[in-house]
């Protein structure tokens, strides 16, 4: 296993190499050379810093980030602290805690952090600035904005814009260009200083709309209810062999069924990190391989954390023969034991942690032993 291991890690350093000019990976980082920003830098450090005319993209991840200069490329950053001020011919992509901006985006921006704050920032395309906390917003967008945070104040020029939060603040003198759509508990005072050309609308928050809306809490575990009882009776019908054998391993090895969970999901979760990685660093054609594996892992795991909670069932109609109707029984007496111990917060929880790889694990040992067996009548 560590074998295979090293040599995937392995070959993706030696696919990187080839895939950009100049890699820099270490502690900390100056970088100002023009031989060394000529071409495609990737950067991975505690603290780096880039300062001078960079002729490619760049992609940076560090806790602490600080860029002037140019870029002739894309900017793709993800960092702790970051800090940057300077002109991007394509987009920027900068994913943080603290990011604070300053310079001319020419083509689209996506800026996603805790505290945002960017002055005097040009963006010729599209922008999408998100922030958890507080988000600061002083510039010029030519596209269009969508903004969201906790806090938020803008000023500068804005084409449509759209807005996302608790409290937002339109400061004196900005101009909006088209229609200004804004998401908040409350509706904003806008003074006669700010130039809106288009049409302004309020709305209430996406939540607060959702909860008159939606499913009262019995009907949502209703349709919790139907929602999983719908694929197991399906399975019932089509593979009642696949259910009664992984619920069997569930009562018989549930020691067994819970490593072989824990190990495969651990192996599986970095293999897909390992996809994505690829995706981000060298090729957009390993997504669709990458996607299909995280599909169907994820619906493995959604289908898996049942399976105990039905071995349970059965166990409560043990006395009951082998039949279709008692296997109906089981899976709903199975659900609703998931459905109430799951809406406790803490035991759900730790419930769900145990109960998901062996789910798991019982499913994937079933479908070992099963290949085997047609191996051994000579099937396959």
């Amino acid at each position: 296993m560590k074998k295979i291991i090293f040599q995937i890690t392995f070959l993706f350093l030696i696919f990187i190499k080839i895939s950009y000019g100049k890699i820099f990976i270490g502690e900390e980082f100056y970088i100002t050379d023009k031989k060394e920003l000529k071409d495609e830098v990737l950067a991975v450090a505690k603290d780096l810093k880039i300062s001078g005319e960079c002729g490619s993209e760049i992609i940076t991840i560090a806790k602490n980030l600080n860029v002037e200069g140019r870029i002739k490329g894309d900017f793709i950053s993800a960092s702790f602290k970051s800090e940057f001020n300077c002109d991007i011919e394509n987009d920027l992509y900068m994913f943080g805690d603290t990011l604070y901006g300053c310079g001319r985006i020419k083509k689209s921006a996506i800026i996603l952090g805790k505290d945002i704050n960017c002055q005097n920032m040009s963006v010729d395309g599209n922008l999408r600035l998100g922030g958890g906390k507080k988000v600061v917003w002083n510039g010029n967008v030519n596209g269009k904005s969508i903004i969201w945070g906790n806090e938020i104040f803008l000023s500068g020029h804005f084409k449509n814009l759209t807005v996302y939060g608790k409290k937002i603040s339109i400061e004196p003198n900005t101009t909006i260009e088209g229609d200004f759509i804004y998401h908040s508990n409350e509706k904003i005072q806008i003074e006669p200083t700010i130039k809106i050309k288009g049409k302004i609308k309020w709305e209430k928050p996406i939540t607060n709309q959702m909860q008159n809306k939606i499913l009262k809490p019995r009907f949502k575990k209703l349709f919790s209810f139907i929602s999983i009882f719908i694929p197991f009776f399906i399975m019932l019908i089509f593979t009642p062999n696949l259910l009664a054998q992984t619920t069997f391993l569930i009562e018989k090895k549930p020691i067994k069924c819970f490593f072989t969970g824990i190990g495969i999901i651990i192996f599986i979760s970095f293999l897909i990190s390992i996809l994505l990685l690829i995706i981000i660093f060298m090729s957009i054609f390993v997504a669709p391989l990458e996607f299909i594996i995280s599909s169907i892992f994820l619906s493995l795991i959604y289908i898996s954390r049942i399976f105990p909670y039905i071995c349970i069932g059965r166990k409560m109609l043990l006395k009951l023969s082998d039949t279709k109707t008692t296997w109906i029984l089981s899976i709903i007496i199975g659900i609703c034991l998931f459905i109430f111990l799951v809406s406790i917060p803490k035991i759900g929880i730790f419930i769900n942690i145990v109960f998901i790889p062996i789910g798991f694990g019982a499913f994937i040992l079933g479908r070992l032993q099963f290949f085997k067996k047609l191996r051994e009548e000579k099937i396959l």
